[in-house]
């Protein structure tokens, strides 16, 4: 059923394209592919949380956590999710995780994805759609959702349709082409309907890190800095200070500064896969 329905989506990507874009350049799609073909899960959070996730191994869904369900995770059933994008940082967040694609593989963990955030769809994307019940909502949302592994090959394909290049995507720009379910055309200004969500049940163990961003040491609170970054270094786990900037001068740093950085250091790692490659 699954192999069915990703067959389904890439049919309609197809259908999509414009009669100029008939089939995909090869260039493009195969600096696309080398992009995305193992681009890594990030998860954003607060500097507070960190000591509590590192205590328990793991990132928790927010039912886990005993806060009360969003209505978009009521509607779609996520609500035992932990929310991760693939290659992009969303805004308005302290640090981060970024996990090697190789956690999919996880045979206690389910994987799915959407081609863009399930909250802003919700809230913002679906009644511009017309869909104005719960139900025609969840209908859409089942349709465009896929299972690992099978989201990766249609990320490839989505991203090669939609976007000019890879980066393009990484940098949150505007799309060369619409989407065929509408959903980025809807409200074309909306970031988070740009963006590939992946999300984990019933948690996500801290497995396959690839790095954590944090700010300087300075900035770290104080059980941060005392316990949980002394055991990040003996776990051997890369740390990324991005305080420092792309001047490599410490700054006070904001959570936009952070999205910044993993922007650039998401479009360096592409361009050093695409030379090893």
């Amino acid at each position: 059923m699954s192999e069915k329905k990703l067959q389904e989506r890439l049919a309609e990507l197809q259908k999509g394209r414009s009669h100029a874009v008939t089939k995909h350049d090869p260039k493009q799609l195969a600096d696309v592919e080398q992009h995305m073909r193992d681009a890594p899960l990030i998860h954003g959070t607060s500097l507070n949380c960190l000591n509590e996730i590192w205590a328990n191994q793991a990132l928790d869904s927010r039912k886990k956590r005993g806060k009360k369900a969003l209505v978009h995770q009521s509607c779609f059933n996520t609500y035992d999710a932990v929310y991760t994008s693939i290659g992009v940082m969303y805004p308005q967040r302290q640090m981060a995780f970024v996990f090697s694609p190789t956690l999919e593989g996880e045979a206690d963990h389910r994987f799915e994805a959407s081609p863009w955030d399930s909250g802003a769809f919700y809230k913002q994307a679906a009644s511009l759609l017309g869909l104005s019940s719960d139900a025609e909502r969840k209908d859409f949302f089942n349709q465009h959702t896929l299972p690992a592994p099978l989201y990766r090959p249609y990320l490839i394909e989505y991203i090669a349709s939609t976007f000019k290049t890879a980066e393009d995507y990484f940098r949150r720009q505007p799309y060369s082409h619409p989407d065929p379910g509408g959903v980025m055309v809807a409200d074309p200004e909306n970031f988070f309907l740009r963006v590939f969500e992946v999300r984990v049940f019933p948690k996500l163990p801290l497995k396959h890190i690839q790095v954590v961003f944090l700010p300087s040491v300075k900035n770290l609170p104080k059980p941060v800095r005392e316990k949980v970054l002394p055991e990040l270094r003996r776990a051997n786990i890369p740390i990324e200070y991005y305080a420092k900037g792309v001047t490599r001068r410490e700054t006070n740093p904001t959570p936009a500064d952070l999205q910044h950085y993993v922007t650039e250091w998401m479009c360096n790692r592409a361009k050093t896969t695409v030379v090893s490659a």
